[in-house]
């Protein structure tokens, strides 16, 4: 309830502001007015919309998919127009200020009060909102690329590559094309195993049968790994462990293994911030830990980064998360950074410990990135001398 508030909250005071801003100073018509202000609180509040027409049932499959991908691309939008709406007026009251406190002529020109500057820069941030954001739908909707991580140790004797696919959001609007071409792209590098690190998923299990048959075809040499997301809780945790484990996944709920004969252990738990993280569950994870063959290359599993730091670096030698999904759309990094220790994406040493954050292969609300492309993770374990 709490989070439903605050989101109405913040999409009256986001239309306000837009509206405000792009109609409340200028002689436009009446009528332009309102469709305007139609458009940016239908943006605002798509979410909403979406999940009101799905519960209804209103439309097929097929047309409310295309209905979707148009309401959060119309929400991704509005959320973009918004930030450069506030960093141009910033900008432009500061060059103002500056400029009328030298006394130059320029500065009448620039006065944020005149009509005829507001409405030229009001149709500029229009026009730049939208090529934007069909730049970021491209970004968003691409298969994403080979992202190449290289780590040396000397546990192991010859090459392993994990993959890794984070934060797909599998839902009912998912493309079941380009879900297949992201299966068919991870087995092309044949990797010795697939690591999911949750948020694979978006929906109850009955929704999304037809992606799941897809997401089945992945072919790694010895396994698909995969542990539970905020995501998977949010919809059923119970149901997506069984659901995995009947799809012949190899769940990791604090459990652990080394299946391959490779000097490769792996382990994981379901995404901590769900758990009861207390000194009998930090116990629990390290016993399992502990079960790791002496010397073995221990690879741990937690879609949230920040775990890293409660892991023993004795018994963990790297993790493996996602969640963050780099930011997807900037200016959302510094929040996700924020909120995540510090964590955005990428490789980090973290108290003797590698930890591996993945900007994530799929993306949740609009279906748009921005300086935050999607990933293939293939994380190359490579022998190393002492």
């Amino acid at each position: 309830m709490l989070f439903f508030s605050l989101s109405v909250i913040i999409g009256l005071a986001a239309s306000v502001v837009s509206i405000k801003t792009l109609t409340g100073y200028t002689s436009m018509r009446k009528i332009y007015k309102f469709l305007i202000g139609t458009l940016i609180v239908a943006g605002w509040f798509a979410p909403f919309i979406v999940v009101f027409v799905r519960r209804r049932k209103w439309l097929d499959p097929e047309t409310f998919s295309l209905f979707s991908q148009g309401a959060f691309c119309l929400f991704g939008v509005c959320f973009l127009l918004l930030c450069l709406i506030l960093v141009r007026d910033w900008l432009w009251f500061a060059a103002y200020k500056f400029l009328k406190w030298r006394k130059k002529p320029l500065a009448e020109r620039l006065d944020p009060m005149n009509s005829v500057s507001i409405a030229r820069a009001n149709l500029a941030v229009v026009i730049i909102s939208i090529v934007t954001a069909v730049y970021a739908v491209h970004e968003g909707t691409k298969i994403p690329a080979y992202k190449h991580v290289v780590i040396e140790t000397p546990k192991v004797t010859e090459p392993f590559t994990i993959a890794v696919l984070s934060d797909l959001h599998i839902n009912p609007t998912t493309s079941v094309e380009r879900l297949g071409r992201i299966v068919a792209k991870t087995n092309a590098a044949e990797p010795d195993i697939v690591v999911l690190p949750g948020d694979v998923v978006d929906a109850f299990p009955r929704s999304v049968k037809r992606q799941m048959r897809v997401l089945k075809r992945l072919r790694p040499k010895y396994g698909v790994f995969v542990t539970l997301g905020n995501h998977e809780f949010f919809f059923g945790s119970l149901r997506w462990e069984k659901q995995f484990k009947e799809t012949g996944f190899l769940y990791l709920g604090n459990t652990g293994g080394n299946f391959w004969g490779k000097n490769v252990y792996i382990a994981g738990i379901p995404d901590p911030r769900f758990l009861k993280l207390n000194d009998q569950m930090i116990d629990s994870v390290e016993k399992t830990l502990n079960q790791a063959p002496k010397g073995a290359y221990t690879v741990f599993v937690s879609h949230s980064p920040s775990f890293v730091k409660r892991l023993n670096k004795n018994l963990a030698d790297l993790q493996i998360s996602g969640h963050t999904h780099g930011g997807q759309i900037f200016p959302f990094h510094l929040i996700a950074k924020k909120g995540n220790d510090g964590f955005l994406a990428g490789l980090y040493d973290v108290n003797g410990i590698k930890l591996y954050v993945s900007r994530g292969a799929g993306g949740w609300g609009p279906p748009m990135r921005l300086f935050a492309p999607s990933e293939i993770t293939l994380i190359h374990l490579m022998p190393k001398k002492e």
